[in-house]
């Protein structure tokens, strides 16, 4: 981990390469150093700005919805994907439905997204206490 980031050392051998290509990302040279490529890694047209090329726009509900309206599936591709819940419904204390997570079985890290997740936050936002349920991701 430490010859990721560079900590470890500064030979050719520990280039950490973001495969970040598309945005002009490229590997650490051996010329730069761990706060230069930081910094060039930072300066990219993805950390800069509304850049709406990137995931977390992607699987946000208005990325989601955007994509949606002009996104096709392909034939003969089969597309599929996991849902799961480690969560239970529940009520806060001006007894509205929440869902929290299961401390028993959910990874601990997991834990301060899934809370979220079954927060209020949704359905102050117009999103149906459906969506609550949720597994921490």
């Amino acid at each position: 981990m430490l010859s990721v980031i560079g900590i470890a050392g500064n030979e050719p051998s520990l280039i950490y390469d973001a495969k970040l290509d598309q945005w002009g990302i490229s590997a650490k040279t051996p010329r730069e150093s761990v706060p230069e490529y930081f910094r060039h890694v930072f300066d990219s047209s993805i950390f800069i700005g509304d850049s709406m090329d990137i995931s977390a726009w992607s699987l946000s509900s208005k990325g989601a919805a955007e994509e949606n309206a002009w996104v096709s599936t392909l034939p003969n591709i089969y597309y599929y994907s996991y849902a799961n819940v480690d969560s239970y419904s529940t009520r806060d204390w001006l007894l509205r439905v929440i869902s929290l997570p299961n401390i028993l079985t959910m990874m601990p890290p997991l834990d301060a997204t899934s809370i979220f997740l079954g927060s209020r936050y949704g359905p102050n936002h117009g999103f149906s206490t459906k969506w609550q349920p949720n597994d921490g991701m």
